[in-house]
């Protein structure tokens, strides 16, 4: 009597789940703040009668 070996194949699961997440996050707010005050020089008009 050949009792037949039950061949056990143990399947191993491959979990080769890397989770790549490249998330770069490139935030290149550059405030270009370029406030050049203009000061306009008022030239002094001549007085008139009103303002003597």
């Amino acid at each position: 009597t050949t009792t037949a070996a039950p061949t056990t194949t143990t399947v191993a699961p491959t979990t080769t789940a890397a989770p790549t997440t490249t998330v770069a996050a490139t935030t290149t707010a550059a405030p270009t703040t370029t406030a050049a005050p203009t000061t306009t020089t008022t030239t002094p008009r001549e007085p008139t009668a009103a303002s003597v």
